[in-house]
C-alpha cells in the first residue's frame, strides 16, 4: 500500500519502475529462450559449436586404446555448461532431428565427420538435470534445461553430450539478443507513454485556456505531481473567470451610472433653445448606443441565461433567411448540436454579417465540418483590413481608418462583442484577409462542444 502511495506521488518512480520491470522481463525472456529448445529451433546455427565439440569428443574416444583414459576424457570435456557420459542404449524419449543433424554435416577437413551416424536429440528438464548432477556431482551442469545429443559409437555404446543452451550466449545468438532487446525497448516505450498520458491531456487543456471564456476544467488524474499541476491550472482558470466577472461588473456599473446621468440631461433639454436641442439629442443618443454596446460587451462573457440545444446549421439557415438583404449560403446538410444561447449566437453572427455588409455587397456564408469541429466562414469582397490593424481589430473601441468603420456610426465594439458572445458559447472568431481582396471571418466550434 505504501509503494502504491509513493507511485501515485512521483512520476519519476513510475518511470523507474517501468524501466526496471522492462529489464526484468528482458532477463526472463533471455533466460527462457536460452534455456529451452526454442533457441535451437529459431537459430539452427547455434548447434554448430555443439556439433564440433561432440565430433571431437567422438574422435578422441574412438581413437583411444586404453579404457582407463575414457573417464578422464569425459571429465575433461565436462564443464558448468556441458557434460559427457556414456550409456548402453539411447534414451527412450530421444528422437532424430533433420534440422539439428545438419550441423554435423560439414566439409571442414579438420572435423571428424559423424553426420552419417545415428544421432538423436532431446531436451531434458531441470528435474532430470538434478538427478544427473546427483550421480556425477564433480562437475554439475547449470541451467533449467539442457539439450542432450546422443551418438552411437563404433563399439556400440552411446555417447550422450548434455549442453546447456546458456553456453551459446555469444556471437551466434546476436540476432536473438537484438530481438529480446527490441521487445524490451518496445515494452518500455509503451509503458512510459501510458504513464505520461495524463501529462499530454494536461498539455492539451493548457493550450485550450484563453481560447474561449468557458473554463476548461481538467480532471485530476495521474501521479500526485500531475494532480498538483492540474489543480493549479484549474484554480488559475477560476481566478481568471473571477477577474473577468469583476471587470464585467465594473463596466456594467459604469454604464449604469452614465445612463442615469444621460437621463437627467434629457430632462433638462426642455430649457435649451430649439436650434441646439437636436444636436444635443443626437449626442445623447450616440452615447446611449455606446453605453448599450458597453453593457452588452460587459455581459457577453458572463451569460446569465441557461443554454439550449441548438443545431448550428438550422440556426444559420434561419438567420440568413431573416436578413433584410440577401447573402449566398453554402451550408452542409449535417447536424451539429451544441449547448448555447440562441440570442447570443444571433447577435454575434448578425454583428459579423452586418459588418461585412457595410463594406461589401457580395457576402457568402459557408461551412466545413471535420474531425476537429465545425468551421463557419463569412466571406466578403470588401476592401479588407490592413495587415498592421488585424492584430488590434478585436480591441475595444478600436477603429480602422480610413478603409473600414469610417463614418459608419459604430462604437468600435461590434466585432469585440461578437467574439465575446461566441467565446461564451465555446467558439472562437478569427479575421483574415482573403487572397484577391476581401475579408473572411472564421468562426470555429470545436468538436468538444458538439452534443451527440
Amino acid at each position: 500500500m505504501r509503494l502504491h502511495s509513493l507511485l501515485q506521488r512521483s512520476l519519476f518512480l513510475q518511470v523507474s519502475l517501468i524501466l526496471a520491470t522492462s529489464l526484468f522481463l528482458f532477463i526472463v525472456l533471455m533466460q527462457f529462450m536460452l534455456q529451452t529448445s526454442l533457441v535451437f529451433r529459431l537459430f539452427p546455427s547455434v548447434m554448430e559449436p555443439h556439433a564440433r565439440a561432440t565430433s571431437e569428443l567422438v574422435f578422441l574416444l574412438e581413437n583411444n586404446t586404453e579404457e582407463s583414459i575414457t573417464p578422464i576424457l569425459l571429465s575433461s570435456f565436462s564443464s558448468s555448461s556441458r557434460k559427457a557420459l556414456t550409456r548402453e542404449n539411447f534414451p527412450e524419449t530421444s528422437t532424430p532431428s533433420r534440422l539439428l543433424s545438419r550441423a554435423f554435416v560439414t566439409k571442414v577437413p579438420s572435423q571428424y565427420l559423424i553426420g552419417d551416424r545415428d544421432i538423436r536429440f532431446r531436451m531434458i528438464s531441470v528435474r532430470e538435470l538434478y538427478r544427473i548432477n546427483e550421480r556425477d556431482h564433480r562437475k554439475p551442469i547449470t541451467g533449467i534445461s539442457a539439450l542432450e545429443i546422443s551418438v552411437r559409437l563404433e563399439d556400440g555404446s552411446i555417447l550422450s553430450v548434455l549442453s546447456s543452451p546458456v553456453a551459446i550466449f555469444g556471437a551466434s545468438s546476436s540476432a536473438l539478443l537484438m530481438i529480446a532487446m527490441g521487445l524490451s525497448l518496445l515494452t518500455s516505450i509503451l509503458g512510459i507513454r501510458l504513464a505520461f498520458r495524463p501529462l499530454h491531456r494536461l498539455e492539451t487543456a493548457a493550450h485550450s485556456v484563453g481560447l474561449t471564456s468557458k473554463p476548461f476544467i481538467v480532471e485530476e488524474e495521474g501521479t500526485e505531481d500531475l494532480r498538483r499541476v492540474t489543480r493549479a491550472l484549474n484554480n488559475m482558470q477560476v481566478r481568471v473567470q473571477g477577474l473577468l466577472a469583476d471587470r464585467s461588473r465594473m463596466l456594467a456599473a459604469l454604464a449604469h451610472d452614465i445612463r442615469t446621468g444621460l437621463t437627467h440631461v434629457k430632462l433638462r433639454l426642455d430649457q435649451v433653445d430649439a436650434k441646439t436641442a437636436p444636436l444635443i439629442m443626437d449626442d445623447v443618443e450616440h452615447m446611449e448606443r455606446l453605453i448599450s454596446d458597453m453593457l452588452l460587451y460587459a455581459r457577453a462573457e458572463q451569460p446569465t441565461t441557461e443554454p439550449e440545444l441548438v443545431d448550428i446549421f438550422s440556426f444559420l439557415r434561419e438567420l440568413a433567411g431573416a436578413l433584410p438583404y440577401s447573402i449566398s449560403t453554402d451550408l452542409g446538410s449535417e447536424q451539429f448540436l451544441t449547448a448555447a444561447d440562441p440570442n447570443a449566437l444571433k447577435r454575434a453572427f448578425s454583428n459579423i454579417i452586418d459588418n461585412a455588409h457595410i463594406y461589401a455587397d457580395s457576402i457568402t456564408l459557408r461551412s466545413h465540418l471535420d474531425e476537429h469541429g465545425l468551421n463557419i466562414f463569412v466571406d466578403d469582397l470588401g476592401p479588407g483590413i490592413p495587415e498592421g490593424d488585424l492584430a488590434h481589430i478585436f480591441d475595444p473601441f478600436y477603429r480602422v481608418e480610413p478603409s473600414r468603420n469610417r463614418n459608419t456610426g459604430g462604437s468600435g465594439l461590434g466585432l469585440t462583442i461578437a467574439r465575446a458572445l461566441l467565446s461564451a458559447q465555446g467558439a472562437t472568431l478569427e479575421l483574415k484577409n482573403r487572397e484577391g481582396g476581401g475579408l473572411t471571418a472564421h468562426i470555429r466550434f470545436p468538436s468538444t462542444q458538439r452534443v451527440d
